[in-house]
């Protein structure tokens, strides 16, 4: 099932996805933002591995996670309530319309693609020491 997106996310985007549950007994999928960790391309569809996220309940930040609450950082992630990102719970998921929609908007209207917006460059040493407490190292 190919998209007709304009463009394929790149490492940083924050995408809004159907994540999947946890519990390998539950196969449902919830929509939900993710942070865009990398993209393989060089295949028919690409594949991009993400991050969890979540607004419901961000607090605590645990190791392996780190918070979006500053409200420039929010409004460029396309994002407008504080938002943590699980570097831990790592997924890899196909450039498809079964696994991405458009997403979300604050006003109700969906974008037209499933980027919501990018991760401020302020927020990339949370990120690093998130994904160093998670155990992840190099390219993957």
């Amino acid at each position: 099932m190919s998209t007709s997106w304009p463009r394929l996310p790149k490492a940083g985007d924050i995408v809004w996805c159907h994540f999947p549950n946890y519990d390998p007994k539950d196969p449902t999928m919830k929509e939900r933002p993710a942070l865009v960790v990398s993209v393989m391309e060089g295949r028919e569809p690409p594949l991009l591995r993400v991050a969890y996220g979540t607004s419901q309940k961000p607090r605590p930040v645990t190791a392996g996670c780190f918070l979006l609450e500053d409200p420039e950082h929010l409004k460029i992630a396309g994002l407008w309530k504080p938002t943590r990102f699980n570097m831990k719970n790592l997924v890899v998921l196909p450039w498809t319309l079964g696994s991405f929609l458009n997403a979300p908007s604050e006003t109700g209207i969906s974008k037209p693609s499933p980027v919501m917006g990018a991760l401020h460059s302020g927020c990339y040493q949370d990120m690093l020491r998130a994904a160093m407490e998670a155990g992840i190292t190099g390219r993957r």
